[in-house]
Order: structure tokens, then sequence, then C-alpha cells
């Protein structure tokens, strides 16, 4: 894997926490939502617990969801644009799972080991 695939890859991680921090701090209080209580309980957890929630998710869904999935359903379809949006954008662009694993980690690493 390249310098400029592991560039893309925190890149699209950036994009991502910022679209996805602009919905965290815009919908749940527009329909008068908390969830102070599950990011307390979530920062609760030790560290070294978030981390192994963090490198699960990140295996785990790349490698079932974008590694497996996505390929066996352009094989039937012989379609890329019934794959999804977001990481599998990412992943038909570059054909990459480590640079989709990356970009799940700045994700998932700002928002539940950063806390």
């Amino acid at each position: 894997m390249g310098s400029s695939s592991v560039g893309i890859a925190v890149a699209g991680g950036v994009l991502l926490v910022a679209g996805l921090a602009r919905i965290f701090y815009v919908v749940p209080p527009a329909l008068h939502l908390s969830m102070a209580q599950q990011v307390n309980k979530l920062l609760g957890l030790p560290l070294w617990w978030r981390l192994i929630l963090v490198i699960r998710g990140i295996v785990s869904e790349e490698l079932c969801y974008r590694g497996f999935g996505i390929e066996r359903l352009q094989e039937l379809t012989r379609s890329r644009a019934v794959a999804g949006i977001d990481l599998s954008v990412l992943y038909l662009w570059r054909r990459n799972l480590c640079v989709t694993m990356i970009t799940h980690l700045a994700v998932d690493g700002v928002g539940v080991l950063a806390a």
C-alpha cells in the first residue's frame, strides 16, 4: 500500500469524522434527544477495552462487508452502482481493504478512543 493510499485513507477518515460530528451535534438536539448517558457509559469502559472494540469493528466489518459482500454483489449484479456509499465507494475506487481499514480506524479512533 503506497503513501497516496494512506493519505486517501486518512483524508477519508477526517471527512467522515467531520460529517458524523455535524450529524451528532445537530440531529439529536433537533429531535430533543440526549446521548449523554450512552456516551458516559462508553467512556466508563477501560481504554484497552475500547481499543478492542474499535479493532474488532474495523477488521470484521471491512472483511465481511466490503471484502466479501461487495465483491459478491458486484459479481451477481455486474454493477458497482448497487454497492453502496461511504467506505464502500472508497473500497470500490481503491480496491484496497487496508485503505478502508485505516479510514475506519480514523473514524472509530476519534469517536471511541480519543474521548
